[in-house]
């Protein structure tokens, strides 16, 4: 009777440290989904660059952005006229500082920047974000000159 006892408590010990390291596995899951992500980008060439659009759809939880970076590349401030045309604003960093709040279930943020020279693909585009966050990476794996994303 009681060598069953002691295999009943290591049985149910292992059940129970097996239900934790799910749990575990599980919310750290759920909280890579709750994350903010970068659902589309459109290209615009200009000059010798791209004015870029990053569509930022909300997460779960508040958000800020602080920096965008494309590392080799050159980032630039981009106003849009009233004739729908673009202006680039400042000269070109290789770090752009760009602060925007990015709110729960709510409409997805767009940012936008110019890009130069013409990067060529695979390329990872950084969106930093303020506080503790992890960085967003967007990945992008065709050349903007074939069509990446969406080009007006």
């Amino acid at each position: 009777m009681e060598s069953f006892l002691i295999f009943l408590g290591t049985v149910s010990g292992i059940m129970a440290a097996f239900f934790s390291w799910l749990s575990y596995k599980l919310n750290k899951r759920m909280d890579e989904r709750a994350r903010p992500c970068v659902g589309e980008s459109i290209w615009i060439p200009q000059g010798d660059g791209y004015i870029v659009t990053l569509k930022i759809f909300p997460g779960q939880y508040f958000v800020q952005t602080k920096y965008i970076a494309i590392p080799g590349f050159k980032l630039a401030r981009v106003r849009k006229l009233l004739n729908k045309k673009y202006m680039v604003i400042g000269e070109p960093v290789s770090i752009l500082r760009y602060a925007v709040s990015v709110p729960v279930n709510r409409e997805e943020v767009e940012l936008q920047f110019y890009v130069s020279p013409t990067p060529l693909a695979p390329f990872e585009i950084q969106v930093l974000l303020a506080g503790d966050h992890k960085a967003i990476s967007y990945w992008i794996f065709d050349d903007p000159q074939k069509g990446c994303g969406k080009v007006d």
